[in-house]
Parts: structure tokens; sequence; C-alpha cells
């Protein structure tokens, strides 16, 4: 029996034992297989930390092309201002430029009647002159006259045609006219100056 029993405690220890080594083999491969995995997961983790930088270098690079365009678009709008500015301007000038000439073309046309109008002017005033003077060398005759029949027909005539206010308001009707061609004269040279 102690044969037999030790024959079992052999068999017993010799299967502990190859349970044990393959337990310990199987630990190994399990030691190999984790430290294998975590060189995988390092491996696998600096290559998404160069995958992020990249990304994050990427996105730098996005964000400083998107505040370049925006600068530039900034200034496009800006220079597209400008030439919205000029380009009115320049139409203005235009339009001043075209009331200019129409004003200098009115001056001209206006100034020539104007100056044969103000140089008959004078010339009528000088008629008007004389003719009062010779009305009142006839006035000055009516006096001496005989005649009461022709003296009755002239003073008839005088009050038909109201003589004394003809007298009286035509100087004053002379006056004004030239004060209103002196008044034109003046609008035609104020628009001869604008057109320069």
């Amino acid at each position: 029996d102690y044969k037999e029993k030790t024959e079992l405690t052999r068999q017993k220890m010799r299967t502990m034992l190859y349970s044990k080594l393959r337990a310990y083999r199987d630990v190994c491969l399990v030691e190999s297989q984790r430290r294998d995995l975590e060189a995988l997961v390092a491996q696998r983790t600096e290559e998404l930390a160069q995958a992020n930088q990249s990304l994050r270098d990427d996105v730098a690079r996005r964000d400083q092309a998107e505040r370049e365009l925006t600068l530039r678009n900034d200034e496009l709008h800006a220079l597209n201002a400008q030439l919205g500015s000029a380009h009115e301007h320049l139409i203005q000038s235009e339009k001043l430029a075209s009331i200019g000439q129409l004003a200098a073309g009115v001056a001209h046309e206006i100034n020539n009647p104007i100056g044969y109008i103000f140089s008959n002017f004078a010339s009528l005033e000088k008629y008007l002159d004389d003719l009062f003077r010779m009305l009142a060398a006839y006035e000055a005759c009516e006096s001496t006259q005989s005649n009461a029949q022709a003296m009755s027909d002239i003073k008839n005539f005088k009050d038909s045609i109201e003589l004394e206010f003809l007298k009286e308001d035509i100087p004053t009707l002379m006056n004004e006219s030239k004060e209103g061609i002196v008044r034109v004269r003046k609008i035609v040279q104020d628009l001869k100056d604008f057109s320069r």
C-alpha cells in the first residue's frame, strides 16, 4: 500500500506539476501577448498622436487661410467702396461739367440780345430826352398861340393821351427796364463765371 500511495502521490504530483507548468506556460504566453498588446497600443497611441498633431496643424493652416481670406475680403470691400465713391464723384463732375456747358450756352444766347437791347436803350433814352425837350418847347409856345380852336384840340389830345402821366411814367419805365437789363447782365456774367 505504501508503494501504491507513493505512486499515487507521484502521479498527483506529476499531474500537479504538469498542471502548474501548463499554467506557467499559459501565464508566460499571456504575459507575452500582454507585452505585444502594450507595444501595439503604444504604437497606435503614437500614430494617433501624430494624426492628432497633423489635424491640429491642418486646422491652424485653415484658420490662418480663413483670416487671410477675411482680410482680403475686407480689403476688396474697402476698394469697392472707394471705387464706388470715385465713380459717383466722376459722375457728379461730369454732371457739373454738363451744367457748366449748358450755363455757358445759355449765357451766350442771352448775352447777344441783351447787348442789342442795352445799346438800343442808350439811344432810346437820348431820343426821349430830345422829345421831352421839344414837348417843353411846344408847351412854352402854347401860351403865345391865339388860335383858340387849335389850342383846344391840343389840350384835348394831351388829355386823351394823358401827357402829364406819360412825362412822369416814361422815365420810371426806362429806369426799371434799365435795372432789369443790368440784373439780366449780372445773371449772364454769373452763368459765365459758373461755367468756368
